[in-house]
C-alpha cells in the first residue's frame, strides 16, 4: 500500500494564490534562533575546554620547566629524568651519552 501526497491543490493555473510550498512555514526563525543557540553553545563549551587545557599545560611547565617540557614538542611524551640528565650533559658540551630507550 502506498500512501500518496498532495499539495491540496487541484490546478496551478493562480501561482499568486499557491504560497510556500514547504513544511514550517513561517517558522524560520524558530530554526534560526535553535541554530544560533548551538553555535553560542559550542564557543561556550569549546572555550572551557581549552582553557582548561591551557591551565592545565601551564602547570605542567611550571612544574618541570619549559626547556624539559618542550623537549619533545611539548606533548605527552615529556622527557624522563635520564633523558633529561644526557640534553643537560649535552648542552653542557660533555660527550655524546646516547638516549635511554623509552618503554
Amino acid at each position: 500500500m502506498m500512501l500518496a501526497v498532495s499539495t491540496g491543490l487541484d490546478s496551478f493555473s493562480n501561482p499568486k494564490d499557491i504560497g510556500a510550498m514547504y513544511p514550517f512555514v513561517g517558522q524560520e526563525w524558530v530554526f534560526i534562533a535553535i541554530a544560533v543557540l548551538l553555535w553560542l553553545a559550542w564557543h561556550v563549551l569549546q572555550n572551557r575546554g581549552e582553557s582548561s587545557e591551557h591551565a592545565s599545560a601551564a602547570r605542567l611547565y611550571d612544574e618541570l620547566g619549559l626547556d624539559r617540557a618542550m623537549l619533545h614538542g611539548g606533548s605527552a611524551l615529556i622527557a624522563t629524568e635520564e633523558e633529561w640528565a644526557a640534553e643537560m650533559h649535552r648542552r653542557a658540551g660533555g660527550p655524546d651519552v646516547p638516549p635511554a630507550p623509552r618503554p
